[in-house]
Formats: structure tokens, sequence, C-alpha cells
């Protein structure tokens, strides 16, 4: 089974102007800035709590006209959904986690917050090692019977780090031509 790597695709589209850290002005005061810190990693829920966050998209210093993308990787393993990739993507990826809206130029747009987590082919991964660099590459294989069903997923191997995908969602990508991400093979080495 081919599963992917979500990487940014290039660097000529606008980033979102949002942190970890503009999440606690809506937070319960239980939560503290830490967990939200590592939401990703400790699987926090928040769309018991969300209320829209207004923020914007800003152009990145060597591209000043660059493109609004419809899909955005954030931090850890989210990813922020355009109008368009939300009537594309939407319903597919509630079913792997939360769909919290933003409110960006007059337009809602979503952070996709993963929760659903892919077992890891433990013979065919190799990890960092203890004091290899961390830009050494790595290695990551699925387990294909957990993932099989899974359009979507994280893992604890690189601590909910990034996003990885099976075939179908990079399918759908492509085949609405959503822009902003790109699918590196997990046969391929990670950095």
């Amino acid at each position: 089974m081919n599963t992917f790597f979500i990487d940014d695709d290039g660097y000529e589209f606008q980033q979102i102007l949002l942190t970890q850290f503009d999440l606690k002005q809506h937070a319960p005061a239980d939560i503290s800035r830490h967990e939200l810190y590592l939401f990703s990693d400790s699987n926090l829920k928040m769309s018991g709590w969300w209320k829209p966050l207004e923020t914007a998209f800003e152009p990145v210093e060597d591209y000043p006209d660059g493109e609004i993308p419809d899909l955005s990787k954030w931090v850890g393993a989210s990813i922020v959904l355009s109008p368009r990739a939300f009537e594309a993507l939407g319903k597919k990826l509630e079913r792997c986690g939360e769909l919290l809206p933003l409110k960006i130029g007059g337009s809602t747009y979503y952070l996709f917050n993963c929760l659903t987590e892919g077992r890891i082919d433990e013979i065919n991964s190799k990890p960092h090692k203890l004091g290899e660099e961390p830009s050494e590459p790595f290695t990551v294989a699925f387990n294909s019977e957990d993932v099989r069903d899974k359009l979507v997923f994280k893992t604890k191997y690189d601590n909910c780090s990034s996003l990885y995908c099976t075939e179908e969602l990079k399918q759908l990508v492509e085949n609405h031509e959503l822009t902003g991400v790109s699918f590196i093979s997990t046969n391929e080495a990670q950095g």
C-alpha cells in the first residue's frame, strides 16, 4: 500500500499568521499554554471549546505576490483548508479529526486537527539515531492493515510532527487541483 508524507509545495505561497499560542484566547483555563503548544502530540481535542479565530495570510519574503494556497501545512499534524479545499475534502477528513473554523478575509477557512494515528511497520522504519543531526534522513513505513481505511494520519514515531496519507487523499487533492501541498512517498527517506 502506498503512503505519503504531506509536504509544503515550495515556498511561493502565502503563509498563515497563526501560532499555537493564539489558540489560548478561547481555550479553557485548565488547558495550559504548554498543552496547546503540544496539541498534536497529545491528541488534544479542541472542538468542544473552539470559537472561530480571525487571522490572515501573508506573503513570504521572497514571493511578495504569492497566492493563498488551498491547503497549507500548519503546526504538527494539522493543515489549513481554504473554502474550496473544505468543499472538496471536508466530509472525508471529518472521520480522521476535527475541522475548526477560521475567519480569513471575510471567508471561512478550516484548521484540520488530525486525531488519527497510524501504526508503523517497525521492521521497515528507520528512526533517527541518538546523536544524529536532525537533518539526517529517516524512513517511516506504515502497517498496511492499520492505515488501509485511514485517509490521513499522524504517528508518535515522529512525535506527531507530520501528516501522512494514503493514495486516496493524494488522488482527491490532485483531481480537485488543490494547491499548496505535495506528496512524498514514504518509501523515500524523510528529513
